[in-house]
C-alpha cells in the first residue's frame, strides 16, 4: 500500500438553502389522503359539541342514534358537509363508509377510539366481559 497514490474526492453537492428548495427536489412527491383531510377536518369540528357526541359513546346503551354505525354515519354526514363548505375535494367526494373508516384511524391516532376508551374503564378486552346493570354490546369490530 506503500506506493497508493492520494486523489482527493470531489466535493459533496450543495446542499439546499431553503425549505422551498428542500420541498423542490423532494424524489416522491407526497399526495394528501383522505386520512389527511378527514383529521384537519376532525380537529376542526371538534370544539363543535353536536359533533363531539357521536364520539363520546363506549356502550351501545349510550349511542345518540341507537347504534354505533348511526353515531358514525352523523359524525361522517358532517364531515363531508365541512368538506364540501371549505373547499377539501379529497372528503367531499369520499363516500361516507370511507370516511367512517377515516374517523376510525384518526381516533386512533389520537388514542380516542371506542374499543381504547373501553380498555381504559377495565371493561371490553373480551366479548364476554359485561358491565353490571346493561346490555352490553360492542359494533362489530368497527369503532
Amino acid at each position: 500500500m506503500a506506493n497508493s497514490v492520494f486523489h482527493p474526492r470531489p466535493p459533496a453537492p450543495a446542499l439546499p438553502s431553503s425549505v422551498t428548495d428542500l420541498l423542490a427536489q423532494r424524489k416522491t412527491l407526497r399526495t394528501r389522503s383522505l386520512n389527511d383531510d378527514v383529521e384537519e377536518i376532525h380537529l376542526a369540528l371538534w370544539d363543535d359539541l353536536l359533533y363531539r357526541q357521536f364520539f363520546l359513546p363506549i356502550w351501545k346503551e349510550e349511542t345518540i342514534e341507537g347504534t354505533f354505525i348511526a353515531d358514525e354515519l352523523m359524525a361522517a354526514i358532517q364531515v363531508r358537509d365541512y368538506a364540501n363548505a371549505h373547499q377539501k375535494p379529497i372528503a367531499a367526494n369520499a363516500k361516507l363508509a370511507a370516511i367512517i373508516r377515516s374517523l376510525h384511524v384518526v381516533c386512533r391516532r389520537y388514542g380516542i377510539s371506542r374499543k381504547e376508551r373501553q380498555n381504559l374503564v377495565g371493561v371490553g378486552r373480551d366479548r364476554d366481559s359485561k358491565p353490571a346493570d346493561s346490555n352490553f354490546a360492542l359494533s362489530n369490530g368497527d369503532e
